[in-house]
Formats: structure tokens, sequence, C-alpha cells
């Protein structure tokens, strides 16, 4: 292989003994090269001999960044993937969760075989079929239950949502998720009125300041939430995101964004018409400056006041969020995302890495790492609005 790529030296140091942090930046040097197709066909075998043998042989550390790099592949070898997929937890986990060549025949052996964590980041997965689902429900953990109720694309039949009402009636969190999930069937709601504790309606009812009939009516309504109608949406042209980026590096951005006079809000205005950008899809890019931008314009708040309201990252953006009447399902997902641009951000000013915006997948590698003991409900929706920006910049170069 050529030396830019892949060199002699590369190989020693992921086969011998040597510092993780290194290994995992070769790893992520190698599968950048084979998720952007840059190798020959010689050197893809090459690079998939290279992954087989550190998941034979290699450190737990190794493994885990094979399996986050490898996790956006689009095209990878089964036995790779499989072998990933039934590794320990934390190196399995991103492939359970995102890779898209597990079938449902591979799931189904993989629940079947697993425990609780596998279980959950499989119930998290995009676009789960009712199957899939259902042997979930049948594994009889709350914490899987509660975190397939959460995952708005997981297709769930009314029997499933009936078995967890009888199954998950004294437990909080998954009634919460089940009643918060949206569309649910008139029988099951019935179910949930009859069979639910007291003392959770109680619960219920002072956390949303409204009788438990009430919320009971609020979420048979459609869900609030349709992550892809924000990952399809128009939004900002690369020459644009260039410009805004330029203007905020030298500090002229507030003077750009004048409301009567800023030559920003002129090209804005005629590129598309106020209210209409994408604020999530603007965090999903990475770029808290275009989220900032959007929300001005759909608040009508100043930008350099957007600034300061943002930077609270409970009160302020909670109450700008729901100012620009953005879905509530997703608050917890964009807050967390723009704290980990922050925190891209600071690691980027001291020790040079890159920021979330320049690199959408070590943005997603983020979020899965840092959200490990966190409850972020619906981050597994939001990052898939990330995987599409992804392909889309994909199939632009």
């Amino acid at each position: 292989m050529s030396e830019e790529k892949l060199s002699h030296k590369d190989v020693e140091l992921l086969t011998n003994k040597g510092d993780l942090d290194s290994k995992v930046k070769v790893i992520g040097k190698i599968s950048g090269h084979y998720r952007g197709n840059q190798f020959s066909d010689k050197e893809k075998k090459l690079a998939e001999e290279i992954f087989r043998l550190l998941m034979k042989y290699a450190e737990v550390g190794v493994r885990k960044s094979i399996s986050e790099n490898l996790m956006n592949a689009d095209s990878i070898p089964r036995d790779i993937i499989l072998s990933l997929a039934k590794d320990i937890d934390d190196v399995s986990r991103p492939i359970l969760e995102f890779s898209e060549f597990l079938t449902d025949d591979d799931l189904l052996d993989i629940i079947k075989s697993s425990g609780t964590e596998a279980h959950v980041a499989i119930s998290k997965r995009e676009g789960l079929s009712e199957t899939i689902s259902g042997t979930l429900i049948e594994t009889n953990q709350g914490e899987v239950a509660e975190s397939l109720l959460s995952n708005s694309t997981a297709q769930i039949r009314e029997s499933d949502l009936s078995k967890i009402v009888e199954n998950f009636a004294s437990q909080e969190e998954v009634i919460e998720a089940l009643i918060t999930r949206g569309s649910i069937p008139s029988k099951v709601v019935f179910e949930v009125t009859n069979k639910v504790s007291n003392v959770i309606k109680s619960k219920l009812e002072k956390k949303y300041n409204t009788s438990f009939e009430k919320i009971n009516n609020l979420f048979t309504e459609s869900s609030q939430i349709a992550a892809f109608r924000f990952g399809n949406m128009k939004i900002f042209g690369n020459d644009l995101i260039e410009l805004i980026n330029m203007l905020d590096l030298n500090n002229q951005l507030e003077q750009a964004l004048d409301p009567l006079h800023g030559k920003l809000t002129f090209i804005l205005n005629d590129f598309e018409p106020i209210g209409q950008f994408v604020p999530v899809s603007a965090v999903a890019l990475g770029n808290k400056t275009i989220f900032e931008i959007c929300m001005s314009r759909m608040t009508g708040v100043r930008f350099n006041n957007i600034r300061k309201l943002i930077s609270d990252l409970d009160s302020g953006l909670k109450a700008l969020y729901d100012r620009a009447k953005l879905p509530e399902s997703l608050f917890d997902a964009v807050r967390f995302a723009i704290w980990v641009i922050n925190s891209m951000d600071d690691e980027a000013n001291k020790l040079g890495g890159p920021r979330a915006r320049e690199d959408l997948h070590e943005f997603i590698k983020k979020l899965i790492a840092l959200s490990k003991g966190r409850k972020i409900k619906n981050l597994s929706a939001f990052i898939s609005i990330i995987k599409k920006h992804l392909d889309r910049q994909q199939g632009e170069w």
C-alpha cells in the first residue's frame, strides 16, 4: 500500500505492544480511507485482513475503536460486522445500534445470546421491525422496553404495547415512555388507564401539571417528533457555511446579521424565507453558529442575545427552543449535542483536535461515547439525522 495511506510503521504499531492512543489514531486513519473508498481493491482486502487480525488478538480499546470507525461503513464483509456485533458490550454497542448490515435474523440471534446492554443498543436502531421489537419486549426488561418506546422509528405491534402495560404497569419510566410515544391505539390507552397504579398516575400528573386523563388524551395524538423530516429539509449550502464561519472567525457576524442593513441578512433572505431554515439540521451538522442564526431568525431575538441565551443550556436554551416551536421530543438530544459541540471546540482549541462541524464521523463517535450512562431521549433519532448529512457529504465527494 502507498506510504501516505498505510505505512509499515503503522502496521508494526498495530501488531506490536504499544500505546493505545497511537493505535486508535492509526485505526482511524485506515478506517477513514476504507469508508471513503480511497483504497484500491488490493489495499481494501489488506485493510480487512488487518481488521480481522486485530479483532482476534487486540485489546478491548483497539476493537472498540474499530467498531466505532466501521459502524457507518457503506460496505463491509459480514464476518467482520458479525464479529464486532458479538463481541463484549463496549465493542459491540456502536455496531448493534448503527450498522445497516445486520439483518433481522442476525439481530434475533444476537438478542438470544446477549444481555441487557446489547438489547438496549438494538432497541435504538433506526426503523426496527415489529419482529425485533416484539422479541426485545419478550426479554421482559424495563430498561429495554423504555428505550424501545423512546425510539420513534421502531415499529411496535398493538399486542406488544399491551404486553408492556401488563408487564411494566408499576414502572414509571416505562409508562411515561409509552404515553409520550404518540399515536397509542385506544385499546392500549384504556389498558394504561385501568392497570397503571395511582402512585404512578399521581407522579405523572405532578410532572405534567395536568390530570392523567388529559395526559393520555394529549399523547394519543400524533407524535411531535418526525426525525427524518428534519434530516431531509433544505439546509445551508457549503459556500454559505464557509462564509458564515469566516465572518464568525473575524468577529463580523453580528454586524452582518443586522436585520435592516446586514449583508448576510440580505443573502439569507434571498436564499430562503425567514423561518424555513432548520435549526435541528444545523446542530446535526455540528455547526452551533448556524443553529444560533436559525434561532435568531425563527424567534426574532437579536443574534447577540441569542448567543447569551444558548450559553445557558438549561433555561436559556429551553426558552428559545419552545419559542421556536421545535419538537419537544428532540430537545434532550439537541441540548446534549450542543454540549458535545462545545466540548469538541474546547479540545480543538487546547489540543488541536477536529471540531464537530469539521468531522461528522468524529462527532457521532463523541455523542455515543459521552452518552454512556446518561439517558438522552431520542439520541439515536438525532444521530440518524447526522448520518443522513454524512451520506450527503460523501455523495458530493
